[in-house]
C-alpha cells in the first residue's frame, strides 16, 4: 500500500481507480501517466510542431534519449533531417534507419563550420560549456532561423555566446521543456498515427549499475528502463 504524500518518480504509468466529480477527460479503468514519450517525446515534439514546416531542413544535435525521438518526429513532419553525433562511424547506419537523411559530426569544428547556415531549425539536445562548439552549433542555423536548446546544463554552468552571430543572422535563440497538456495530447496522437515509440533497453532491478554505466558512456540505445514489475513479483509485492 502507498502511503501519501509520496514522490513517485519521474516517469509513471498507472490505471485510474477513482475520479473526482469535476473530472471529465478520464474515467475509471483508463491508463494514464507520464514518460518516456510524455517527457522526452513532448520536450522535442512541442517546439518542432510549433515552428517547423514540411520540407525545411532540421538539424538535431546529440542523439540520445531526446535526440533519437527528435529525429523521428522531424522526419514524420516532412523535414530533411541531419543528425549530429560524436560517433558518426558507429551510429550512421542506425540513425539513417531512425530517419536521418544525413549524419554529421557534433565535435569536428571544421565540419561544423563547413555546414554553417544549413538549417532552418536546430534543436540542441546536448549541454556543453565548450564555447567554440556551442557557437559553431548556433552558426548551423540559417538567417532568420530558430535555435532551440533542450539539453539542460549543470547548475552554475555558463557559456559565452557570440551575440553578433545572433544579431547579424537574425537568429531566434530559445529554450523549451516538456509541454502543455494540449501539446502532450497532440504528441500522443501524432505518435500513434506515425507509429513513433522510444527505443528502449530493458534492465532488471539488479542491473541498475549497468544501466547507469551505459548512460554515462553515451552507449544507451536510447533510453534505459529498469523493470520494477519483475522485482516486485520476486519480493511478493
Amino acid at each position: 500500500d502507498v502511503k501519501y504524500p509520496v514522490v513517485t518518480g519521474h516517469e509513471v504509468l498507472g490505471i485510474v481507480t477513482h475520479v473526482g466529480a469535476e473530472v471529465q477527460n478520464v474515467k475509471v479503468g483508463d491508463r494514464v501517466g507520464y514518460g518516456p514519450l510524455l517527457c522526452a517525446g513532448v520536450t522535442v515534439f512541442a517546439p518542432l510542431k510549433r515552428f517547423v514546416k514540411e520540407g525545411q531542413s532540421v538539424g538535431i544535435i546529440g542523439i540520445g534519449g531526446l535526440g533519437h525521438l527528435a529525429v523521428k518526429y522531424a522526419k514524420a513532419l516532412g523535414c530533411r533531417v541531419t543528425a549530429y553525433t560524436s560517433k558518426v562511424a558507429e551510429k550512421k547506419d542506425e540513425l539513417t534507419k531512425l530517419g536521418a537523411d544525413e549524419v554529421r559530426s557534433s565535435i569536428d569544428l571544421d565540419e561544423l563550420k563547413a555546414n554553417a547556415g544549413s538549417h532552418h531549425f536546430i534543436i540542441n539536445c546536448l549541454s556543453t560549456n565548450n564555447n567554440p562548439l556551442m557557437n559553431a552549433y548556433i552558426d548551423l542555423t540559417r538567417r532568420d532561423g530558430r535555435f532551440c536548446q533542450v539539453g539542460a546544463p549543470a547548475n552554475g554552468e555558463e557559456l559565452n555566446i557570440n551575440l553578433r552571430k545572433l544579431i547579424g543572422g537574425q537568429i531566434n535563440l530559445f529554450g523549451s521543456m516538456i509541454g502543455s497538456v494540449k501539446d502532450t495530447e497532440e504528441m500522443l496522437e501524432f505518435s500513434a498515427k506515425h507509429n513513433i515509440l522510444p527505443d528502449c533497453e530493458i534492465f532488471e532491478w539488479e542491473e541498475w549499475n549497468t544501466a547507469f554505466e551505459k548512460c554515462a558512456k553515451g552507449s544507451a540505445k536510447y533510453r534505459c528502463v529498469v523493470n520494477c514489475e519483475n522485482y516486485a513479483k520476486k519480493i511478493g509485492k
